[in-house]
């Protein structure tokens, strides 16, 4: 076997194997195929250097063995995943003291570097290996395990080959099974060196595995263009769709631009639940680093192409304009980022996350994050409460504009209080004991940990709000950017409506529902609405019915039970979501906001769902346009 140094390739070379560790039963056999020529078949080692391997063969075949060599010079692509799309394991023992048997004791809940964020497994998502620890947990496990300080990324998430990495090219005289063995688990550690383990398989792996697939297909053979080249020259001609202002169409020498490179993907998860301005200063470094691998090998790697979906771009955007990344950087690619928040997470403060997810991904990983977070709030606020990185997804002061997006109305739909009235959500919303604050502060501590929980809740607000006016209209130039807009399938909360009617109600057992168990909700009742009754008063006034701040009619919309001004009881109950979006993020009010960036292609269109929106064609159509373009400062030969 020999490792070959990185020389100028002529004609450039094939596409390139990658993995990581072989940890997983195959779900195909790998293929062994007889090469059309005497082509030595290529791997990456440990550094990535591509390493070829080839048996001797009789001395009558005088036929030349073929070592097809890549491009020397690299742009790697790194992809930066949304909230709760990164691995975390825990960084110590986590513990909950405990009273047992009259005394008090530890109760180990997570050992050092065990997993506690998960979602895939080699099975089903709904099989991760996360699952049952989180079934019935109490919201004081929620607490201690899910801290920002006690957790750090994960690397040894799920990877998959690709199908074209199960091709093996078959050298003469060898038809080993132990080796085919270990080119494929040689191509999976690669991709795990990459940091494939890091983040969700199930949400971006095959998205990740075209990408590579399909940047590494852009090639060329004895000067004629591989499939992938002439289906990727199929583009010129053309721009995105959905384009809000068409760019100009691609051109042949764009296209042709792609043969001149190695584009490695890297995907680069990150602590969710700390602040997306420490992320960024991770991811920063992180890309320095991933440039200093390249150099070090001797290519020439100038700069990254960064991709984010929904949180992650805040990350990237910290990482650029905070932390000194846009040296680093080519271009970014935003993907339904909620650029000022969006109103879906004031929905999961004061009501949990039972109930979400569109499209069969975001319903499967809705479930997930409602077992693992919390269905309702008194389990959410421990979490939420003290991680400043959920809590920047809240809408900021730029949200929908400057302008009111929580509104309380009566049942005929009379506007009683829009909020924020003074443009300050963290004051009005989020910092207020009025009844529709977001966070509960009773509800903060279940632990009993011994700190002052209010003082910390505020310090990650605080943080919150921060970033928002640190990078408010920041972006990486130049950008590109796709959101959704659909008003009929995925639809979202661009405001937030609380219907308050006049009601009776009848007390039920605590911890059930019309006879039936509930035990993530304390208190309940059954409700018997009078729509043409009066509400008195201003709603700041109205008090919530003792034991009544997590009572739910149902689990997906938040409820509240309150007197008016009179002591007549009210039913306040969130209304669905009704505005354009991705189901998630909704597109007037937060998503558009991308266009302070001045992006270079700004896309909108329905038809896919927030979290599944890399499985979109379009989507990717749009993806590969932009790698074109954003390849457009770098000169080749003529």
């Amino acid at each position: 076997m020999s490792r070959i140094p990185s020389t100028p390739p002529d004609p450039p070379g094939d596409t390139e194997g990658s993995g990581s560790v072989l940890d997983y039963p195959l779900r195909t056999d790998p293929v062994m195929v007889p090469a059309t020529e005497r082509q030595a078949p290529r791997q990456a080692d440990a550094d990535g250097a591509p390493l070829y391997d080839w048996r001797m063969t009789s001395r009558r075949q005088e036929d030349p063995v073929v070592l097809y060599v890549p491009p020397t010079r690299v742009v790697p692509v790194v992809f930066v995943p949304g909230i709760m799309g990164s691995n975390l394991k825990a960084i110590r023992d986590i513990e909950l003291s405990v009273v047992k048997n009259g005394g008090r004791t530890r109760e180990l809940l997570a050992s050092r570097g065990e997993r506690v964020w998960n979602v895939d497994s080699t099975t089903s998502p709904l099989k991760a290996d996360n699952s049952t620890r989180w079934l019935n947990a109490s919201a004081a496990k929620r607490q201690l395990i899910l801290h920002k300080d006690a957790v750090a990324v994960d690397d040894r998430g799920h990877i998959e080959l690709h199908s074209n990495d199960l091709v093996v090219p078959l050298p003469v005289g060898n038809n080993s099974d132990r080796q085919r063995k270990q080119v494929l688990a040689n191509r999976l550690a690669d991709k795990r060196a990459r940091g494939w383990g890091t983040i969700s398989w199930y949400s971006y792996g095959p998205f990740l595995n075209w990408l590579e697939q399909t940047l590494a297909g852009a090639t060329y053979r004895e000067g004629r263009p591989s499939m992938g080249m002439q289906d990727l020259l199929r583009r010129v001609g053309r721009s995105p769709d959905g384009a809000e202002t068409a760019p100009p169409v691609l051109t042949d020498a764009q296209v042709r631009k792609l043969a001149h490179f190695r584009f490695p993907v890297h995907a680069a998860g990150y602590n969710w639940l700390q602040s997306n301005m420490d992320s960024g200063a991770e991811l920063a470094a992180q890309i320095r680093r991933i440039r200093q691998q390249y150099t070090a090998q001797g290519l020439s790697c100038e700069k990254v192409i960064v991709i984010t979906h929904s949180m992650g771009g805040l990350v990237a955007r910290a990482a650029s304009q905070l932390h000194g990344g846009d040296q680093d950087i080519l271009s970014v690619i935003h993907g339904v980022m909620p650029t000022d928040g969006a109103a879906a997470f004031y929905k999961r403060f004061v009501g949990g996350f039972d109930g979400e997810g569109e499209g069969v991904l975001g319903r499967v990983l809705g479930e997930i994050a409602a077992r693992v977070l919390g269905p309702s709030a008194r389990e959410t606020t421990p979490v939420l409460g003290f991680g400043p990185g959920p809590m920047e997804l809240a809408p900021n002061r730029h949200y929908n504009g400057g302008k009111p997006w929580l509104f309380i109305t009566s049942a005929n739909g009379k506007v009683l209080k829009q909020l924020p009235e003074h443009g300050d959500p963290y004051r009005e919303i989020y910092q207020t004991d009025a009844w529709w604050q977001a966070i509960n502060p009773e509800w903060l501590n279940p632990a009993k940990r011994e700190i002052n929980p209010l003082e910390e809740h505020l310090l990650a607000l605080d943080q919150a709000a921060e970033y928002h006016e640190k990078l408010a209209h920041r972006f990486h130039q130049p950008t590109f950017a796709y959101y959704g807009n659909d008003a009929r399938k995925h639809k979202a909360w661009g405001t937030v409506t609380w219907r308050a009617v006049a009601a009776s109600y009848v007390q039920l057992a605590a911890g059930s529902q019309d006879g039936m168990a509930n035990p993530t909700v304390s208190n309940h009742a059954k409700w018997s609405e009078n729509a043409q009754k009066p509400l008195h008063g201003d709603p700041a006034l109205w008090r919530v019915l003792p034991g009544r701040t997590d009572v739910a009619a149902n689990q997906a919309l938040p409820e509240r039970g309150l007197h008016d001004s009179s002591g007549q009881p009210v039913r306040c109950v969130v209304q669905p979501p009704t505005d354009p979006g991705d189901g998630t993020v909704p597109a007037a009010e937060s998503a558009a906001g991308v266009r302070r960036g001045r992006p270079v292609v700004l896309c909108r269109a329905g038809g896919y769902d927030h979290q599944g929106s890399y499985n979109d064609a379009g989507v990717r159509e749009f993806v590969l346009d932009s790698v074109l373009r954003s390849l457009d400062p770098l000169k080749v030969p003529a």
